[in-house]
């Protein structure tokens, strides 16, 4: 036997899969079918049933979902009886637990197109997300009794419910009582509450006349009234109130302005969707609206920013540094990701011996290229970063930068071998770790990164020896192993670099 909560469910789900065909009770969700469900028990199970026509069908429907469950138990070929039954009733069992706690979805219907197979289908599947054993059979696999037991149960509710459209009034009409009387509309004794609501409806025409405004708008706010609780009482005062504000949202909706035209076309459409009572809907045009002029005003402030970058490189011309830095200012803070602007600034801020406002803007840049996944340049940011933190005698803090920028340019490099800037750019990295490490004095790491920096370089002088960049990076890797190796006291080493 079904159990009276996953009765309750069902009905609940069958009633609103029956109800598609009535426009009428405006405002009622699916959740307010489950939600009521349980206040109209008596009306579903014995107690006071509303008629004896709704008895009948309750009972015609547990009637046909156990014959068809008993028909299906026989159907199975191959399987004792028994362990048939057996399974069957641990099914019923696992349904019973599960399918009260699972929310009805009333958009499954429509996504379904109401055809009470496919919504008994996709109700299954839903269930098995609560419980495993409900799953769908893998491909050319037969049903399990489960699956099979809770596909059967739905299909009979909802085309039951379909058949008896008579019924599915009567009990829509009641839910709606219920929903009303939960929200504190009615007095448990009394019925007037559906002719206030008429009355409160006819208000409305009246009012979308009287204000010039479309109805569908004004049944959508008074359905969120009911979702609200909002008292009876107070519902003709408010929807007024609102009524006022749609005039006004219409108005600035509608007024002409100088505007570019896909911005005017998106009111356009805004608005006709709030006279269809399409809120969500209108909201989301209006959102296009906003990012589309976002993304006008954030190219705006690029252009902005590259007109301020070229007025402070002429300002340095000019040797008018305050007046540099000022522009790149304005410049990183109209385009926090123009990357050129900061490092011009930083560079500056190292001309002027302000190396606490100069790792600031390198790190600026840094953070550019980490918003833009730029991992080149991100690797030149950490060079520079590490340059000031030399200056200011953190080596420990140069050492991670530079070590961070290594492990970029090593994947750079690895990544194309025949990418000479990125090779070189690697050897650059070594290099700098070395000249940390003799800081430091630790000779011996020094001397192994600028072999490393060496190995590199003397490929590139190979590959091209009318490049003279590269030989002269040869040259200084060759000096700084030289340096190293007197250091340590290996003249014949030194004589040889």
């Amino acid at each position: 036997m079904i159990g009276e909560a996953a009765l309750l469910k069902i009905l609940g789900a069958g009633v609103a899969f029956g109800a598609k065909a009535y426009k009428d009770i405006a405002g009622l969700k699916a959740e307010d079918f489950s939600e009521v469900a349980k206040s109209l028990g008596e009306a579903f199970i014995g107690g006071k049933p509303v008629s004896g026509d709704m008895t009948a069908f309750i009972s015609g429907v547990q009637r046909s979902i156990a014959d068809t469950l008993d028909q299906r138990t026989m159907a199975e070929a191959g399987r004792n009886p028994e362990d048939v039954r057996r399974d069957r009733e641990n099914a019923l069992v696992q349904f019973n637990e599960t399918l009260p706690k699972m929310a009805l979805d009333r958009a499954l219907f429509a996504r379904a197109e109401f055809d009470a197979y496919a919504v008994a289908t996709a109700m299954t599947d839903q269930l098995a997300r609560l419980n495993p054993l409900f799953r769908p059979p893998a491909s050319g696999a037969p049903r399990s009794i489960a699956y099979a037991l809770a596909c059967e149960i739905f299909f009979r509710t909802f085309e039951l419910a379909e058949q008896k459209k008579e019924f599915c009034e009567t009990l829509l009409a009641t839910i709606h009582r219920e929903v009303l009387k939960r929200l504190g509309r009615i007095e448990d004794n009394t019925s007037r509450t559906l002719d206030e609501l008429a009355d409160i409806k006819a208000q409305l025409k009246a009012l979308a006349l009287a204000k010039g405004v479309p109805e569908e708008p004004l049944r959508k706010v008074l359905a969120r009234f009911g979702e609200e609780h909002v008292p009876l009482g107070d519902i003709p005062d408010r929807l007024a109130r609102k009524a006022d504000e749609l005039v006004f949202l219409r108005q600035e909706l509608a007024r002409l302005r100088n505007d570019r035209p896909e911005f005017a076309a998106l009111r356009a459409r805004a608005l006709k969707l709030i006279d269809d009572g399409e809120f969500d809907e209108a909201r989301a045009e209006l959102r296009k609206g906003r990012e589309l002029a976002k993304a006008i005003r954030e190219e705006h402030a690029r252009e902005e920013a590259s007109f301020l970058r070229h007025e402070a490189r002429i300002d340095r011309l000019n040797l008018d540094y305050a007046a540099a830095i000022a522009a790149y200012r304005q410049a990183t803070a109209l385009d926090p990701d123009n990357l050129p602007a900061w490092g011009e600034l930083g560079d500056l801020w190292i001309i002027l011996g302000n190396l606490t406002d100069a790792l600031k803007a390198f790190e600026g840049a840094e953070a550019a290229c980490i918003r833009s996944g730029d991992e080149r340049n991100l690797s030149v940011s950490h060079d520079r970063i590490g340059d000031v933190r030399v200056a200011k005698g953190d080596l420990a803090g140069a050492l991670e930068s530079y070590t961070a920028s290594l492990a970029i340019r090593q994947t750079l490099a690895d990544a194309d071998r025949t990418n000479s800037g990125w090779q070189r750019d690697l050897s650059v990295s070594h290099k700098k770790i070395g000249d940390v490490r003799v800081a430091k004095g630790d000779l011996a790491g020094a001397l192994e990164s600028y072999i490393a920096s060496l190995a590199i370089r003397q490929t590139l002088a190979d590959a091209d020896r009318t490049n003279s960049g590269w030989q002269r990076d040869l040259s200084v890797s060759h000096k700084k192993i030289g340096d190293v190796r007197v250091a340590k006291g290996d003249l014949a080493g030194a004589l040889e670099s």
